[in-house]
């Protein structure tokens, strides 16, 4: 790769990524990151959890920025910033509680099998399904995980071609069309290995590790 489009930032995925489905980040990843963020490489969280579940998981002053709830809201310099439209609001806050959950944006993540429930739930909210290995998402149209960080990258002043994404399951597929280098893992769904330009040998955070290493060695 040119010297001037060597990468410049990374966007990780969480669950299935730095994070096993059962467990804790690795710290080797999170001193990987650290290692890195010191030589000036940007380290992106993008994950479709929300704010509150992010921050008990991981630190956030290790990450430059934050997509959470599947592009619904970024973390930029401290601030959250709420990308759903307004109509979008006002419509969830009038379904029933129990179906909305505890993200601010995203109504309801459920489990795939119950899909006639969410198509339901999209027909009334004009919301967009979105699957993600075993669960269902219902987004608001126009939201995804590219769309929340190409808004982060226009605050970074970071060129799309400059930047690595890492990630797992189905909701990191807008990622592969966004960014420069995708990297899947050894877990990821077969859609992501097909269009990754690299696949690591090992899982989750092992699979993090190797992919860094790999490109910045």
């Amino acid at each position: 790769m040119n010297k001037h489009m060597d990468p410049l930032l990374v966007a990780l995925d969480l669950d299935g990524t730095i994070k096993p489905p059962f467990g804790q980040v690795d710290s080797e990843v999170l001193d990987c990151i650290a290692r890195l963020r010191r030589r000036g490489i940007l380290f992106v969280l993008v994950t479709g959890r929300c704010l509150g579940d992010v921050r008990s998981m991981v630190p956030p002053a290790l990450f430059d920025a934050m997509v959470v709830e599947n592009g619904a809201i970024i973390v930029t310099k401290g601030i959250k910033h709420v990308l759903a439209p307004e109509w979008w609001l006002a419509k969830r806050s009038t379904l029933p509680p129990n179906l909305i959950g505890g993200c601010e944006e995203i109504i309801v993540s459920m489990d795939a099998d119950l899909h006639q429930q969410a198509q339901w739930l999209a027909s009334k909210t004009g919301g967009r399904l979105e699957r993600n290995k075993d669960r269902l998402m219902l987004l608001p149209p126009g939201v995804d995980k590219a769309s929340g960080l190409l808004r982060v990258l226009e605050v970074l002043h970071v060129e799309r071609e400059r930047t690595v994404c890492i990630g797992d399951g189905e909701n990191d597929l807008p990622l592969f069309e966004l960014c420069g280098i995708k990297v899947a893992l050894k877990n990821s769904v077969a859609q992501l290995k097909e269009k990754a330009n690299y696949v690591s040998a090992k899982e989750d955070g092992k699979g993090v590790v190797e992919a860094l290493t790999h490109y910045f060695a």
